[in-house]
């Protein structure tokens, strides 16, 4: 297992892609559920859960850039 995830033969930019495109969807999702009218505390939930979603979206886009960013060049 270990020998594996030094190879370099575990992914992680395609999990963090497809986590992101999710969060994306989902917050979507949420914002066309709150056009529907709404009394205020469903409106606060609605907030909350729309904050929560885009710190996890961020923390994503971070997490995927960093990758990328470690990775070596191999420009020669």
């Amino acid at each position: 297992m270990i020998a594996h995830l030094e190879g370099g033969g575990f992914q992680l930019k395609p999990f963090l892609a497809i986590g992101i495109i999710s969060a994306v969807r989902h917050i979507l999702l949420v914002g066309a559920k709150s056009l529907s009218g709404a009394h205020d505390t469903l409106f606060n939930h609605t907030q909350i859960e729309l904050g929560v979603n885009a710190s996890v979206a961020l923390a994503l886009v971070i997490a995927l850039v960093l990758v990328r960013r470690s990775e070596p060049n191999d420009m020669a």
